[in-house]
């Protein structure tokens, strides 16, 4: 074999098993489990587009962070291929590189509420006006603040996500709003150790609210790719089983269609392409003889 030969060999060789470094956002706590779904949705993505695009490794990044600091990090191209769930406005449209597929299929609009111990039905008789009373806690930089707000309701901030469900233990505030998807598992980990914690039983919010992955705005080949895995998961299923596998019992859970739906406007995503809501659940089963407000 000819020098010339091997190092050509070796080249090829080399070039063979690199694997591309994809990196996605940690949880903000121990208890926050919300990333363990994004993990397997970007590992089946990636896993449907082996062929086209080559090997890979995934790996995470920014553990304790809050949104604010995260998109910082990605604006900042800290990480390689860094990858981040977040809900959508026509401003991050503008200022990353979008993979527009809704990843929890749409259900994130409807919100269900922690609310202290004892006040479980506190709001059965309740419509927005009355709602606009009460105090609702949300996370830092997160959307579902600022659609609160638009709709005049009372939102305060917190930079923690543990706090935010310790003030509802405590009574400092009267409501934090979560997604159907999310309830279960949250309850589930945090009852325990805050006795003070329940679900609000009777009422409902929903907005619309898709939530796409998100990557710095140099990196849309490798946002083209993690669409086009999420196409082809849906086109076979199995992105639906594993949405299922995650999801299904949270929302059986919270019995959508035994609440009143109260309708809120979301205003940041007027010039958003709507293409995404083909690959929306569709709700219609979880909403009969749903009265709407």
């Amino acid at each position: 074999m000819s020098f010339k030969y091997f190092l050509l060999l070796l080249l090829y060789s080399s070039t063979a098993f690199a694997k591309t470094t994809f990196t996605y956002r940690g949880g903000e706590s121990a208890d926050d489990h919300r990333q363990h779904y994004l993990e397997e949705v970007l590992t089946l993505a990636l896993d449907k587009t082996v062929d086209d695009y080559g090997e890979y490794e995934l790996i995470t990044k920014a553990e304790g962070l809050n949104l604010a600091r995260v998109l910082r990090n990605l604006e900042e191209n800290a990480y390689p291929n860094f990858f981040v769930r977040v809900s959508m406005t026509d401003q991050i449209a503008t200022k990353f590189s979008v993979v527009p597929f809704p990843v929890d299929r749409g259900v994130s609009g409807y919100r269900i509420a922690f609310v202290q111990n004892g006040k479980e039905r506190q709001f059965c008789a309740a419509e927005l006006p009355n709602i606009k009373k009460y105090s609702i806690v949300q996370g830092v930089a997160w959307l579902d603040g600022d659609i609160l707000r638009a709709n005049k309701l009372k939102v305060y901030d917190s930079s923690s996500y543990d706090n935010m469900f310790e003030m509802i233990n405590v009574g400092r505030m009267d409501l934090f709003f979560r997604a159907i998807n999310e309830v279960k598992d949250e309850y589930s980990t945090k009852s325990q150790a805050l006795n003070g914690l329940q679900i609000e039983s009777c009422i409902a919010l929903y907005y619309p609210l898709p939530r796409f992955f998100i990557t710095n705005k140099d990196n849309q080949a490798n946002a083209q790719r993690i669409y086009q895995g999420l196409s082809r998961a849906y086109q076979d299923g199995s992105f639906q089983k594993l949405w299922n596998q995650f999801f299904k019992e949270s929302m059986d859970l919270v019995k959508l269609n035994q609440r009143r739906i109260i309708q809120l406007d979301n205003p940041f995503i007027k010039d958003l392409n709507k293409d995404y809501k083909q690959y929306n659940f569709v709700m219609s089963e979880y909403l009969v003889d749903t009265p709407a407000r």
